[in-house]
């Protein structure tokens, strides 16, 4: 009895309702994958193509739901049964291989084929039930459609991911259909070295053909797009190295590097070369991995002496330790095979140690003292030696002549002619001057004074040496001397023989100018200042100068003294004539003199003796005791007011009898002038000034007085008057302008001798730039009237012609001009009215 997992039992079916179930069996089994899948886990009929089903009970196969209105439950039921029948028949029955091929890296949804496609007869063809081989990759990368047997890619397929994919596809025959869907190689990947650099080392020795591996380059891609073959790139100096390769089994191209030639390190020590490898694609793909290749060095080189022979001379007093020559050697290979150290053979050479080496520099001295008598010519044979484990060596000559040498030093003699025949000149010695006598010997000359040169230095010029025979040498003065400038020379006297090498003998003079009374004593100042009270007592100190002189002993000693000098009153003063302080001698009186002026005479002790002078002018500050006093007591002055601002019309001027200071006078405007504002006086120099402008016409006079002061307080006043003279600045002024005037025509014959009216024009200036005069200037063509010029009176001076009917208005323009011809700026207008009789 089958079961289902909710242990339902299995009923049995009638015949009559077998074709109804049968016509569901193909919907089913299209909709039976899951199950198929499970139990080909389970059993693993596959790849052999059996699904086992004798172990397999209802309730282990699972279906989706199927529902039938009338039989529902029953239907479903049958349909697992015979389902199941159907699979067993299928793992029993033979298993058929559907191949197919597509290239990796196909686009999404490329198709690859169709199940059933070329094989008719094989399998009923779809609809199929999908069964992916566990693992092979089916659902995540294809996409297949049970209804028609088309697969097509679902991913982009990698062939060195995935190379196929397996899967069985179940008709509705029941036979097994396996599929195998295999991905094609595409060249997509290129060789790549385990690691770009690769670091090697060979000795320099190492024989032709020797190989060393290298890492070989891998390729994921199959056959001719794998790794087909290597290359050097650059790098591969004069051709040294080649490669060779091989496959294995496991297919991949192994790498050897070869010697190709002779390697050496001195010339190239080291090599970078660049191997790519290629795969066989079209083009092909490259990978390239460096291999730095370092030379190890061997002792292959022996020491090389950059000469072959040397030759030095040393002279026979060199001392020991003294430098002679130095040898040197190269070695070209490295490290402790290149170290070079220098040796003498004593076997062959020096037996007497005569000569040292030091064994790194090659350095060769004198190591015991030497002597040309005894041996002229000093031959070596010198090793240099290498510090490989085999030493190589080599030898070089060194020949060493032993020279004389001169070594007996000239002798000076000197001798002064001054008086007492020690070095000194006196700075008055005269150029060509002798100084000193000089002879010398040379001990290794035969002759006396034979072979010896004799030059002088310093003196920076003052001094010659002369000779006329070599023998005898006199130091001269060859400028003229100043003690002041430089009291002491130091003089060297060098003799030098003619010996090889010459020796040289030197002998200092120390050569001190004595003093002249040449300079006169020199004060500090030309002139001094000093101040003293006029009420000073006798022996107030003053003043203390100072002169100096050059010279040294007593042509240095200064005494001072005053000048007798009445004309400035030197007698009221008195100088210590060896500190040179001035005091007064008397009581002084700044009114007489307020700045004595005296002259201090500063002398020295030389034979003759040497003087200069200085003056000092002495300022007394006086007592303020007088006043100013102005030179007049009234002051009277006539200013035109037109005068301009700023313009100065008068100095008054004040002197105070006092000196200094309180002789100095300010002057100001007195107290109670202060409205008055036109005028200002200036107080340094008393000048009176106009403040602002004049007006004759307001203000023709002033008075007031003027004050001057003392710097100590005291006073005195002056009075000032100031007359305004006027000027023609103001035209005439009629005032009223306008007449009105009414006639009769029938005017009296008293008309003309009787004014009708009178215009009236004033000037505000004075005399005769204030007199008006009158004149008509327009509106009497006919002449009918007439005016008086001094009083702007108006006549008739035709009455006939009066006639309201002619002429009823007649209007007159008047001006008036003043003394000084300036006219009114605006005429008088007189209208004459004409009435009937």
């Amino acid at each position: 009895m089958v079961k289902y997992k909710d242990n339902t039992k299995m009923p049995s079916i009638r015949k009559e309702e077998q074709p109804f179930f049968m016509s569901t069996i193909v919907n089913d089994l299209l909709r039976w994958k899951t199950v198929t899948q499970q139990k080909v886990k389970e059993q693993r009929c596959l790849p052999y193509t059996r699904l086992n089903t004798e172990n397999t009970t209802p309730a282990e196969i699972q279906r989706p739901y199927y529902s039938h209105s009338k039989h529902g439950r029953l239907a479903r039921l049958l349909s697992l049964f015979v389902t199941l029948c159907l699979l067993h028949a299928s793992c029993v029955t033979a298993e058929h291989v559907r191949e197919l091929e597509v290239s990796e890296g196909v686009p999404i949804g490329h198709q690859i084929g169709f199940i059933g496609e070329f094989s008719h007869g094989v399998d009923s063809g779809p609809p199929y039930l999908i069964v992916p081989v566990p693992g092979s990759g089916v659902d995540t990368d294809l996409a297949i459609d049970h209804t028609t047997g088309e697969i097509r890619t679902k991913v982009y397929l990698d062939r060195e991911t995935r190379a196929s994919y397996s899967l069985v596809a179940i008709p509705l025959s029941g036979e097994n259909v396996r599929v195998v869907v295999r991905v094609l190689d595409e060249n997509d990947n290129a060789p790549t070295f385990p690691q770009p650099v690769m670091n090697i080392e060979f000795p320099e020795n190492t024989p032709r053909d020797v190989k060393r591996t290298l890492n070989p380059a891998r390729d994921l891609d199959l056959g001719q797009y794998n790794t087909q073959r290597y290359n050097i790139v650059s790098g591969n100096v004069n051709n040294a190295f080649r490669l060779s390769s091989h496959r294995e089994r496991d297919g991949v191209l192994y790498l050897d590097l070869q010697i190709n030639g002779f390697l050496d390190r001195e010339t190239t020590p080291g090599y970078s070369l660049v191997i790519e490898a290629l795969d066989g694609g079209s083009p092909p793909l490259r990978g390239q991995m460096t291999v730095n290749i370092t030379i190890q060095d061997v002792n292959d080189n022996q020491p090389i002496f950059n000469q072959s022979r040397y030759f030095a001379t040393v002279p026979e007093n060199a001392t020991v330790g003294t430098s002679v020559l130095q040898v040197y050697a190269t070695d070209t290979d490295a490290g402790e095979n290149g170290l070079v150290e220098y040796s003498i053979n004593r076997r062959q050479s020096d037996k007497e140690q005569m000569f040292r080496i030091d064994s790194q520099t090659g350095l060769i001295s004198v190591n015991k003292p030497l002597d040309f008598e005894t041996k002229e010519l000093h031959e070596l044979v010198v090793m240099a030696k290498d510090h490989g484990e085999q030493p190589l060596e080599t030898t070089a000559f060194v020949s060493i002549r032993v020279t004389d040498v001169n070594d007996n030093l000239p002798t000076i003699n000197v001798i002064f002619l001054s008086d007492d025949a020690t070095p000194k000149i006196s700075e008055s010695a005269k150029p060509g001057e002798i100084v000193a006598r000089i002879s010398v010997n040379d001990p290794d000359s035969k002759a006396e004074y034979s072979n010896v040169n004799v030059t002088l230095n310093g003196g920076d010029g003052h001094f010659g040496l002369n000779t006329r025979d070599n023998i005898i040498y006199l130091v001269i003065v060859s400028q003229p001397l100043d003690r002041e400038s430089q009291s002491n020379y130091t003089l060297s006297v060098v003799a030098t023989d003619n010996g090889t090498p010459p020796l040289h003998a030197s002998k200092t003079i120390y050569l001190r100018v004595t003093d002249i009374n040449d300079n006169a004593p020199e004060f500090e100042h030309e002139v001094y200042h000093a101040n003293v009270m006029e009420v000073a007592d006798p022996g107030t100190s003053v003043l203390q100068v100072t002169a100096y002189d050059l010279d040294e002993g007593n042509n240095s000693a200064v005494i001072y003294a005053l000048a007798d000098t009445p004309e400035t009153h030197a007698e009221w003063f008195q100088i210590d004539p060896h500190t040179g302080l001035i005091t007064t001698r008397a009581h002084i009186d700044c009114e007489t003199e307020p700045v004595p002026q005296l002259t201090v005479i500063a002398k020295d002790n030389g034979h003759p003796p040497l003087s200069s002078t200085a003056t000092v002018l002495v300022t007394i500050h006086d007592v303020n005791d007088n006043e100013p006093i102005f030179d007049q007591s009234f002051y009277n002055v006539s200013v035109a007011e037109n005068e301009a601002v700023g313009r100065c019309i008068l100095k008054v001027s004040a002197s105070d009898p006092d000196c200094g200071v309180n002789a100095m006078v300010n002057y100001t405007l007195g107290d109670g002038i202060k409205q008055l504002a036109e005028f200002e006086v200036r107080s340094a120099t008393g000048e009176i000034c106009i403040a602002s402008e004049l007006d004759y016409e307001k203000r023709n006079s002033y008075e007031f007085p003027v004050i001057a002061t003392d710097r100590g307080g005291l006073s005195t006043i002056a009075r000032i008057k100031i007359q305004l003279t006027d000027v023609n600045d103001n035209r005439p002024v009629f005032y009223p302008r306008e007449y009105n005037v009414s006639l009769r025509e029938t005017a009296s014959a008293s008309a003309s001798t009787t004014p009708i009216v009178a215009v009236v024009a004033t000037d505000a200036d004075a005399g005769r730039f204030g007199a008006v005069t009158y004149r008509i200037v327009s509106g009497n063509e006919a002449g009918i009237f007439r005016i008086d010029r001094s009083n702007g009176e108006i006549f008739i001076n035709r009455p006939n012609m009066l006639s309201v009917r002619t002429q009823p208005m007649h209007v007159l323009n008047i001006s008036a001009s003043d003394g000084g011809g300036l006219r009114s700026s605006a005429g008088a207008m007189g209208f004459f009215g004409i009435i009937g009789a």
